[in-house]
């Protein structure tokens, strides 16, 4: 019995000691798990927190560029507008300029009309002044002038005076350049000035004539001068009194020809006029000016070779 009671006494010490064995183990072991457990749920809050946050970020960033988008669109409309505004100006400017062009040619035509309205009326005037003094003094002195006509008569068979080929009538030249003399009649170039220049370019082509009164003329050329009423010359300030052709627009108001082959002496040239059937790629290379279109009939269309004395004035 003894025996018995001792070895369950012994039992139960046994049982103790692994009883409070376990418990000390349990509260070792279970506190580190606590301690895991907390650092577990910590780390996850700071992530949700920092997801979270990202999520906020990413929501403001999205709204900003939803913003963004929205004003380029708004831009982009607002430019379209612009354009379509500038275009509509664009072309109630063209209108206007358009309208004002015709009204412009208006009055340069009836400025040009005008100008020659008061030359043909100065001539009137200084033609009617002088014949009642002339027929006074054929009254008066009839004898001498007599005499004086005589005298013309014998000057002018003495006088040779070079004369381009088919020419009718010669007047003074009624230019409107500021650079000229004044003309004293006919064709007189001056030979040394010419004989001096030196030659730029030579051409070789067709030539033509033409009259103040031809279709669209009007009694005018291009560079402005008056060359109705026979004012077929003009007085350059360096080469003299010379003829005044129509040429190509290339070359230039005031450029100085020499053309031969059409007469026995070379004809001396300023071109002052422009026509648009003329032009080196049109088949007449120039077109020299007569008194009419009838006495420019007769011209023809022979061949020449025009020497460039000088460009322009």
């Amino acid at each position: 019995m003894k025996l018995i009671l001792n070895n369950i006494l012994k039992g139960l010490l046994v049982a103790l000691l692994v009883i409070s064995l376990g418990g000390f183990l349990y509260i070792n072991i279970s506190k580190p798990e606590e301690i895991n457990l907390q650092l577990i749920s910590s780390s996850v809050v700071n992530q949700l927190g920092t997801e979270s946050k990202n999520i906020k970020e990413t929501k403001k960033e999205n709204n900003v560029n939803k913003d963004l988008v929205e004003n380029k669109e708004e831009n982009k409309e607002e430019n379209k507008e612009e354009k379509k505004e500038d275009k509509k100006e664009d072309t109630t400017k063209s209108e206007e300029v358009k309208e004002e062009t015709p009204k412009e040619e208006e009055k340069t035509e009836e400025k040009t009309e005008q100008q020659v309205e008061q030359k043909e009326e100065s001539k009137q005037e200084t033609t009617s002044n002088t014949e009642p003094s002339t027929s006074e003094e054929s009254d008066s002195n009839k004898d001498t002038i007599v005499a004086e006509e005589k005298k013309e008569e014998t000057t002018e068979e003495t006088k040779p005076t070079p004369e381009p080929p088919k020419e009718e009538v010669t007047q003074n030249n009624q230019s409107s350049n500021n650079d000229s003399v004044t003309p004293k009649g006919g064709y007189a170039p001056n030979m040394a000035a010419v004989e001096a220049a030196t030659v730029k370019n030579t051409y070789v082509g067709l030539m033509t004539a033409y009259g103040p009164d031809c279709v669209g003329c009007g009694g005018m050329v291009a560079h402005g001068e008056y060359v109705g009423g026979g004012n077929i010359y003009y007085n350059d300030k360096t080469f003299g009194s010379i003829r005044i052709v129509a040429g190509d627009r290339s070359l230039g108001f005031g450029t100085i020809i020499r053309i031969k082959g059409i007469s026995a002496e070379p004809i001396i040239a300023i071109m002052l006029d422009t026509g648009g059937a003329i032009g080196f790629n049109k088949g007449t290379y120039f077109d020299l000016l007569y008194v009419s279109e009838a006495a420019a009939s007769s011209f023809g269309r022979p061949k020449a070779t025009f020497e460039i004395l000088r460009y322009g004035f």
